[in-house]
């Protein structure tokens, strides 16, 4: 979380807990971000990364984590992992939403696409068809024509 906070740009105090500056309220797990109530006591502690992440989403515009459209940027990151495989690279690099992103290759992921394909094909050519006009324009599409 401390990562998230830092690209983002969202002030923060990073308090070890039971330290001196440790005013905030009791939590099991760290880290915790707290957050001020009306008072300015910290009294709200969220430990959760992904609801924190959504949270500051809806707090702070600038430098979002979250993109614009999540299938397309899924799909997007599933066809950069499996070109580097097929290059036999160990990473990879892709842009998500306006954004670089690299990691290394994900071999789960590359089932994944496979196994997608591969219902794909098993579709008669009238479901295919159906498929095909409801993908149209989503950007999932590029899934089968790749």
């Amino acid at each position: 979380m401390r990562a998230v906070l830092r690209y983002r740009q969202i002030p923060f105090k990073w308090v070890p807990q039971h330290s001196k500056w440790d005013d905030l309220p009791p939590f099991p797990l760290i880290p915790a971000i707290a957050f001020p109530d009306e008072t300015g006591a910290y009294t709200d502690a969220m430990i959760d990364s992904s609801p924190l992440i959504m949270r500051l989403e809806g707090m702070y515009s600038e430098r979002s984590l979250v993109p614009t459209d999540a299938v397309v940027a899924f799909i997007d990151y599933l066809l950069a992992n499996e070109a580097a495989m097929e290059a036999g690279a160990e990473t990879f690099s892709c842009v998500i939403d306006g954004h670089p992103y690299s990691q290394g290759t994900f071999v789960y992921q590359r089932k994944c696409l496979k196994w997608i394909r591969e219902e794909y094909a098993k579709l008669s050519t009238a479901d295919r068809h159906d498929v095909d006009a409801l993908l149209a324009g989503t950007g999932c599409e590029i899934l089968f024509t790749s």
